[in-house]
């Protein structure tokens, strides 16, 4: 498993190697017994979307939700590309990765502010920065070839911008190769779907988690909410010894190298999310003992989240 850092500095992992959870968070909820109570390129490819302008009507009521399905938006990733819809209806929405290439890719999509465009990001991450505040990750999955994954997330009216930022066996980043395209989402007419209520919430602060607890084995569902103003985070599922815990693995954790890969292997992962943002995301899990902790670096080159709280530790039973 390859990680990048947050601020301006895109390129210090070189990829995912496969499916993981993420988890950032430190302190134990009280509910949750196990927890530890430890504290570029040639060539660029991107789509123009002209922004809706702004209007001075006042803001309509807050819609009713109903409880329905949300709508599924399949983003099918090549090598050389991403076939995704130019436009998308605001609303509850399950973003779909397909990897239609021949080798793993990943999926992270931005929300882009007021001012700024899609070419805007594509500059940012061809000149192997990471955008700043004005476009912050709504989240991120992985898959290997003819496989997918996907996360739902809430998408308001704006320009969004998707892309694959890791990199290929070659070490060439993906979204050198046009991996990369922009959308917009419009206003939605229909009602507003209600988040599922059969879920396990977790809030991410910094740097603290909340709502972790033991799981039954299999798929379990989780609606995380980043309660931080300045911070991404994520959460990593990571496998334990016998009689290994947490704080033995991730006490006082040290990145191998800046652009190092991960010494483990995590089960799952759940993450991009940016700042005040709120994702969905399904994982499975077998019987085992896991550490759940967030390893995104405090500035840079930074102190891994976990070193400041963000760990915890928990049973998955049958």
């Amino acid at each position: 498993m390859h990680i990048r850092f947050n601020t301006r500095y895109l390129w210090w992992v070189t990829g995912l190697a496969g499916m993981f959870i993420v988890a950032c968070g430190g302190s134990a909820p009280p509910a949750a017994p196990t927890v530890a109570a430890t504290s570029v390129p040639p060539t660029t490819v991107v789509v123009t979307v002209t922004p809706v302008p702004p209007t001075t009507t006042s803001a309509p009521a807050a819609m009713e939700q109903v409880e329905s399905e949300p709508a599924v938006v399949v983003f099918r990733v090549t090598d050389r590309s991403i076939e995704a819809p130019e436009s998308i209806p605001a609303g509850l929405t399950t973003i779909r990765l397909q990897n239609d290439g021949t080798v793993p890719h990943s999926l992270v999509v931005f929300d882009i502010d007021e001012g700024h465009t899609v070419d805007d990001v594509a500059r940012e991450l061809t000149g192997q920065f990471w955008p700043e505040s004005w476009a912050p990750a709504i989240g991120e999955v992985s898959a290997e070839p003819g496989e997918s994954n996907e996360w739902t997330v809430r998408l308001e009216k704006g320009l969004y911008a998707a892309t694959d930022w890791t990199v290929g066996p070659d070490q060439v980043p993906h979204v050198a190769r046009g991996v990369f395209t922009g959308f917009e989402v419009t206003a939605s007419e229909g009602p507003e779907i209600a988040w599922d209520s059969d879920v396990i919430e977790i809030e991410l602060g910094d740097f603290f988690f909340t709502g972790l607890q033991d799981l039954p084995a299999g798929r379990n569902t989780f609606r995380l909410v980043n309660l931080s103003d300045e911070q991404d985070h994520m959460l990593l599922f990571v496998p334990l010894g016998d009689g290994q815990t947490v704080v033995d693995m991730f006490g006082d954790y040290v990145y191998e190298r800046v652009g190092g890969t991960l010494d483990f292997e995590p089960a799952a992962e759940i993450g991009w999310i940016g700042p005040g943002q709120e994702v969905e995301y399904s994982v499975d899990l077998d019987p085992g003992n896991y550490a759940v902790v967030c390893l995104l670096p405090d500035g840079h080159p930074g102190t891994p989240h976990s070193n400041l709280g963000m760990l915890g530790q928990i049973t998955v039973s049958e």
